[in-house]
């Protein structure tokens, strides 16, 4: 009588923790001066793209895009200019399904103020077409946001001058082509102004953005529009809280997969001065939660990013990093020990660990990038700072973006300060994700090593506490059936599946949850 052979399929899964730099790059412009990145992205096969603010010909600051491979090579950079001696600014990019991309920002024209200028460049770094948006006022046009629908259409928000001189939160949806589609102009009060800073899709594929407005009594509140995909405004929300001078937005906006509205900003009072202000609205604009932070000194407390995970908790960062649950209950709060650090961006990987990052400063008084990670359960798992070999030089960090990898992609830049005038790279790192301790650990032969009876498989699973993992099984690696949920803690915990003593072959796997 032959013995059942059993199959086991063992998936070692990792929590995504940053624990070395994959590669380090830079781009200097055409001439000694300021490059900056502002605003990172990847594509699906893991290229890195970095926009900024570089010096240029005539005294200059030009759009400046460049293109690394996974690896960390070049393999590209263009550069836009506005009017020989002025300004052009890059905030956002953005990345198609064909690995298309899409930069928005600003430039000064002669005769027009600033700009919106929002370009597209091929995957080889051929720029495609070039959009200049000069609005009704022909005053300050700025762009500060961009997002990529599913039928690759862009979207652009920011702030128009109108025809009287009055700020408009802007939102111009532009054809994969360049064709414009439609362009709105939204003005809650009408008189004295409103922004649009921040920009996200929700899985419908409407726009929200989220700026501020000034009432007729010069009140400002935090503004937050859901748009259709036709451009029709759907619900407006203010944020006023009568007993503070001004709430106003940080430009910070997040979306859940259930189309939630996460909103971060600040409030000041007499009080406690500056603190967080943190909002949640259904995809209805239904108001659902808000949150407010003040440090314990009542200093000014500023926002800095927010992020959310596939369950919906939010993640605010600032002078500190706050998580929230789904419900709007502070789950932790944590500070770095370093009083002169300032948090830039923050992100929220695919294992729900927490990266932040900014820059803070070292003992010689010259400012580093520091890039953080917290597990979901608020433990710091890794610090990384970067510094150039030189003493004499500064390093500030402005922009995050995560790849399909998880690895964390942070850029800023690098100021030498022995040049006059000072010379200053853009600076991106790639922190890899790094493997940790397998969730399964395998294994012992049926009868062995746990106790069980000799018609049992028994097997360990193990993973960072206060993780959650679902054991599943197969027969036939196709359909797979769940077989335990576990909430990891300290240790090893140990189980086993009485039905593989019935079954010539048995799959297993582990994912996590959130």
């Amino acid at each position: 009588m032959k013995k059942f052979i059993y199959l086991l399929a063992v998936v070692f899964l990792n929590c995504g923790l940053r624990a070395q730099t994959s590669w380090t790059n830079f781009y200097s412009g055409p001439v000694q001066g300021d490059d900056t990145v502002t605003a990172l992205a990847a594509d699906a096969s893991d290229n890195v793209y970095a926009a900024g603010q570089s010096a240029g010909a005539s005294n200059s600051l030009d759009y400046a895009t460049v293109k690394f491979s996974p690896s960390g090579t070049m393999l590209w950079s263009a550069r836009y200019a506005g009017a020989p001696g002025f300004k052009a600014k890059p905030t956002a990019i953005g990345v198609d399904s064909s690995a298309n991309v899409f930069v928005t920002g600003y430039a000064q024209h002669n005769g027009s103020g600033s700009d919106f200028v929002t370009i597209k460049y091929s995957t080889a770094g051929a720029p495609l077409w070039t959009n200049i948006y000069n609005g009704p006022g022909n005053g300050t046009d700025e762009a500060y946001a961009l997002a990529v629908d599913s039928g690759n259409n862009v979207y652009v928000a920011g702030t128009v001058t109108n025809t009287g001189g009055v700020s408009n939160l802007g939102l111009i949806k532009y054809s994969n082509s360049g064709s414009v589609l439609w362009t709105v102009l939204f003005n809650r009060f009408g008189t004295n102004g409103s922004s649009g800073l921040a920009l996200q899709l929700d899985p419908g594929g409407n726009a929200i953005v989220s700026g501020y407005t000034m009432d007729n009594s010069f009140n400002d509140y935090i503004l937050t529009v859901k748009f259709s995909s036709a451009g029709t405004p759907i619900w407006t929300n203010l944020c006023y809280n009568p007993f503070a001078y001004n709430d106003v937005p940080a430009a910070f906006l997040a979306v859940d997969i259930n189309s939630n509205v996460i909103v971060s900003g600040y409030s000041y009072s007499v009080a406690t001065m500056d603190d967080f202000v943190t909002l949640k609205y259904s995809g209805a604009g239904a108001p659902v939660w808000t949150n407010r932070y003040d440090d314990a000194t009542h200093a000014n407390d500023y926002p800095a990013g927010v992020a959310v995970d596939r369950a919906g908790n939010a993640y605010v960062t600032g002078p500190v990093t706050i998580k929230y649950s789904s419900a709007g209950t502070p789950v932790w709060t944590n500070k770095y020990d370093v009083s002169d650090g300032v948090a830039n961006a923050i992100a929220v990987d695919s294992h729900n660990n927490v990266v932040v990052t900014g820059y803070s400063y070292d003992d010689d008084g010259f400012a580093d990038f520091l890039t953080l990670e917290y597990s979901g359960t608020g433990s710091m798992v890794v610090s990384n700072r970067y510094s150039q070999a030189s003493n004499d030089d500064d390093e500030y960090v402005y922009a995050l973006a995560l790849d399909n990898r998880d690895d964390a992609i942070v850029g800023g830049l690098g100021s030498i300060f022995t040049f006059s005038p000072p010379l200053s790279d853009f600076v991106v790192i790639d922190y890899a994700a790094a493997a940790t301790a397998p969730y399964f650990s395998l294994l012992t032969a049926p009868g062995s090593g746990f106790g069980f009876s000799n018609k049992l498989f028994g097997f360990s699973l193990s993973g960072p506490a206060g993780s959650n993992a679902v054991v599943q099984y197969s027969t036939n690696l196709t359909t797979w059936v769940p077989l335990k949920t576990n909430n990891l803690g300290l240790g090893v915990t140990n189980f086993s599946d009485p039905q593989s003593a019935t079954n010539r072959r048995r799959f297993y796997r582990a994912l996590l949850t959130p």
